[in-house]
């Protein structure tokens, strides 16, 4: 074997002596599990103990901060503690009773997506959630979660019963009631919606809504006529009823004044806000015949009963109040904000007919006389001269063409304007 071979030989064994020697020291060399990535936790609380920073993410693991490596790691792979027992150590920096640990209040509302009492946190109520609920205080009620779990932390207590798909108590935590497994969106609870809701503002609109159609049905059963008349003229003469009852308004102190510091007038004072009150009713009630009016003219084709129509349109008017009492009676916010813009609404509708009924009230006294505008009365005042009236046709006498001529009357020793007669015509 020549120099150069044995040369190239000899680089060929080292090559694959090395590549012998790396691969059996990788194989040998201890393997390590890659550490799972915070990229995608989220951590709800952070709390420095003896054992270092841990913090807890919202699926309740614990994970441990490595100052080596610069990065939270599980507490499982931290190389101090398991997991266990740093969940331990972090509950041991908060022992005692929850009554004395548990100062600051949580108010947790209806149907949130997931709930976190913390250690020093308490919720005075119940817990009704879509998701996830982590108790690491104190409960002083039920919890229930339509779709996720229910976690009780070694810290935690819970005063009530625990309702949830999935329920996790763990060593040492406290649930005084039952544990009740449920199935997803089976046991919905309905009756979160009645304690979540304040009906005062919805009994008062029916409380109003009762009232205008009592009121109503009075004055279309009673006064068919003047209900007439007060209705026809709220629709033709909109704007003035309007501004005047508009004023009128302003004029009630002025009014109410007049009456108290007149003798006779001390007696009407009582009537005098039942007068307003009535006559905005009666505005609401025509407004209300309008709309039911329009209704069944569209939808039938025609008119139906007037009484109906009045107070099938007066219920439509006031379902605009009822939606404001049931958006403002809820208790999270995007409904009270809503409540609040159909409230502003439901105000500047009811300003027009209120007011058109004061002002209809007093141009016609009621309704016990028609309304007439001064323009109507008077047209020459607007500068309009009558038309003049066409003179009269005169009855022409009418002509039977079937008829017989008429026969010229004969006068006694006379003879006919012809002559005499034949004797054949005789």
């Amino acid at each position: 074997m020549t120099m150069r071979y044995r040369v190239i030989f000899g680089l060929a064994l080292l090559a694959t002596a090395l590549l012998i020697g790396t691969t059996t020291a990788y194989a040998q060399a201890p393997s390590k599990q890659p550490a799972r990535s915070t990229s995608d936790t989220v951590f709800t609380e952070i709390k420095l103990t003896s054992d270092g920073v841990v913090a807890v993410d919202s699926n309740g693991n614990q994970w441990t901060y490595d100052f080596e490596k610069d990065v939270f790691v599980p507490s499982a792979t931290a190389g101090t503690a398991s997991g266990h027992e740093a969940s331990r150590a972090t509950d041991e920096a908060f022992a005692g009773p929850v009554e004395q640990r548990c100062t600051e209040k949580k108010v947790v509302k209806p149907f949130q997506r997931t709930v976190l009492v913390g250690y020093e946190e308490y919720v005075d109520g119940d817990i009704i959630a879509y998701g996830r609920v982590t108790v690491k205080g104190w409960v002083k009620g039920n919890i229930q979660s339509v779709s996720g779990r229910v976690m009780i932390a070694e810290s935690g207590q819970v005063d009530g019963d625990i309702k949830a798909p999935e329920i996790v108590v763990r060593n040492g935590a406290k649930v005084k009631g039952q544990q009740i497994t449920t199935d997803p969106f089976l046991d919905f609870p309905t009756n979160a919606f009645s304690k979540s809701f304040s009906g005062e503002g919805l009994v008062i609109v029916l409380g109003f809504t009762f009232f205008l159609l009592i009121i109503g049905f009075l004055a279309l059963s009673l006064i068919p006529r003047q209900m007439d008349n007060f209705s026809r003229c709220i629709a033709e003469h909109r704007l003035k009823s309007f501004l005047l009852g508009f004023l009128l308004i302003f004029m009630f102190p002025l009014l109410l004044l007049l009456l108290i510091i007149t003798i006779v007038g001390i007696v009407l004072v009582p009537f005098l806000p039942m007068a307003y009150v009535v006559a905005g009713a009666l505005g609401v009630v025509g407004v209300g015949g309008s709309i039911g009016q329009a209704l069944t003219v569209k939808l039938f084709s025609g008119r139906r009963n007037n009484t109906l129509e009045a107070l099938g349109g007066t219920l439509l008017f006031m379902l605009l109040w009822a939606v404001v009492a049931v958006l403002l009676g809820a208790s999270d916010s995007v409904s009270n904000g809503f409540g609040i813009l159909f409230l502003v609404i439901s105000i500047m509708a009811s300003v027009y007919p209120f007011c058109s009924g004061l002002g209809a009230a007093l141009l016609t006294r009621f309704g016990y006389r028609q309304y007439v505008s001064f323009g109507s009365r008077h047209p020459s005042v607007r500068g309009e001269a009558p038309a003049p009236a066409p003179p009269p046709i005169p009855q022409a006498p009418s002509i039977d063409l079937n008829a017989a001529p008429p026969v010229p009357p004969r006068f006694p020793g006379r003879e006919s304007p012809q002559g005499p007669l034949s004797s054949d015509s005789r």
